[in-house]
């Protein structure tokens, strides 16, 4: 594991056992993030100081939760014997709530070395985790004339296969059992649509997924509402790819507006429901801010995002379907996010999440080896190759979607697309199929979700695959016929 992105503080999560408390030992990755942010409106205490010298920023995490919780707390606090934690005067400026969710409670506090230890061999402690903050995976953008490049690259050494140009009309029949209709005829169709769209609409990649806008995307009709929480750096509502389907939630940032200034939470919002580019046209858009202007967070802020998420799908969308698109990756294990993950599972919330761009094996970081969430690796425009200079690989890989030169919208401008790069606009895509098919299936659970995906994916299309990878093409169940079509 790459150590070099640790910062110097360290964030360790106790949990301690009043019930019993049910922990996930599974095999998990773990994120990327650089610096500590925390939310600008959220639980934090007013005086907390989470980065003094010579001190630790740590969760506890507690096995219920409930108005006793903070007592429990406390008195921990007060057993060690410590000079910070003297008697219960003024203790509750010394922590804050960061989660009452799911019956376990979390806090959050800054705390000595000496404290730490103390704290460490407490006969409560059920496990330690040492948490470095680290930066997320980055989204290279691109421009028009990078994508015509690398497309003349790869037309140099083309796949055989993929050059054979086919009938509109002729395409192998797969049989889908998605819950999308089979006539065809009442499907949806985009002209000159973004190479990607057309791409997960096809069984092959024909030559016109060559062209930045040069298929036909179809697409089935929305039966019903489904939301997508965007979990990222927020998104740019005001971009015309967006028709007043996103709303702006939480800002878990301390020190910034809740603004996308990075544009990673808009390419993403834009991959999955833009008028334009984006996979599930009607889908709602919800924006949950957990990464700053750099593109960097960290576990605890992240954690308050995915506990938001849960508790307003209870309050604001009761009986409505929902994803989390999470195109965020940590190096380290977080149990306070596997328990966050395991808990929207349980809520039948089905989380997306990206690989990473590290072209190493996608079991070194989490989310995507969490059994809890979908990993997404990347193929390339045209040729239909893995990705293999950026995308993460290997078994604990779910599906392969399209995720380099992807068309989406810039943050702070009012229209201007551009080629993204990354597993995070990969894992975006498939979020948006998710929501079509959870559109006509409003019931489905989220391990039913991921299988039906799964299920629907094209098997042994894609070249050059790693080894031990799933060479698994995301595909939406279209095989009908295709009209003539036009470079744009």
């Amino acid at each position: 594991m790459n150590k070099s992105f640790f910062h110097k503080l360290s964030l360790i999560i106790f949990t301690f056992s009043v019930l019993l408390f049910e922990t996930s030992t599974s095999s998990l990755k773990s994120e990327k993030h650089d610096q500590f942010s925390e939310s600008s409106k959220s639980i934090l205490g007013p005086g907390l100081n989470l980065k003094r010298q010579n001190t630790k920023s740590i969760l506890v995490a507690l096995s219920y939760d409930g108005p006793t919780a903070s007592e429990k707390f406390e008195s921990l606090l007060l057993s060690l014997n410590s000079t910070e934690f003297v008697n219960r005067t003024n203790l509750n400026t010394k922590y804050s709530i960061l989660s009452t969710e799911g019956g376990s409670s979390v806090f959050q506090l800054s705390i000595s070395d000496k404290d730490y230890n103390a704290l460490e061999n407490s006969k409560d402690v059920i496990y330690v985790e040492i948490i470095a903050y680290n930066s997320p995976e980055s989204l290279t953008r691109g421009t028009l004339s990078d994508f015509s490049q690398e497309l003349a690259d790869l037309l140099e050494t083309p796949n055989e296969g993929d050059m054979q140009i086919r009938p509109f009309d002729v395409i192998d029949a797969q049989a889908s059992n998605f819950s999308f209709t089979n006539d065809f005829s009442t499907w949806n169709y985009q002209k000159y649509a973004p190479w990607q769209l057309g791409r997960i609409s096809s069984r092959n990649s024909f030559p016109q997924n060559f062209a930045p806008y040069g298929q036909e995307y179809y697409y089935p009709p929305a039966l019903n509402d489904v939301v997508v929480y965007v979990v990222d750096s927020g998104i740019d509502s005001n971009h015309s790819d967006f028709s007043g389907n996103v709303r702006i939630g939480p800002n878990f940032v301390s020190g910034e507006d809740n603004i996308d200034y990075n544009g990673h939470g808009t390419a993403m919002a834009s991959a999955i429901g833009g008028i334009n580019n984006g996979v599930s046209k009607s889908v709602k858009l919800v924006s949950v801010k957990v990464l700053d202007r750099n593109n960097d967070g960290a576990t605890s802020t992240v954690f308050q995002g995915l506990n938001w998420v849960l508790s307003d799908k209870n309050l604001s969308y009761p009986n409505t379907p929902a994803i989390v698109n999470f195109s965020i990756n940590f190096d380290v294990f977080s149990p306070s996010l596997d328990l966050a993950m395991k808990n929207l599972a349980n809520a039948n919330i089905l989380v997306i999440s990206s690989a990473g761009n590290y072209a190493s094996d996608a079991c070194n970081y989490y989310p995507g080896s969490s059994k809890f969430a979908m990993s997404v690796a990347s193929v390339l425009p045209g040729n239909d190759t893995f990705d293999k200079n950026i995308s993460d690989y290997g078994s604990c890989v779910d599906i392969l979607s399209p995720g380099n030169r992807v068309f989406a919208a810039v943050a702070g401008t009012a229209n201007q697309v551009a080629p993204f790069i990354g597993t995070s606009i990969a894992a975006a895509i498939v979020s948006g199929v998710a929501a079509l098919e959870l559109s006509n299936n409003p019931g489905s659970t989220a391990d039913g979700l991921k299988g039906t995906i799964l299920s629907n994916g094209i098997k042994g299309v894609i070249h050059e695959v790693p080894e031990n990878t799933p060479n698994l093409m995301l595909w939406t169940g279209y095989y009908g016929k295709r009209s003539s079509f036009g470079y744009f």
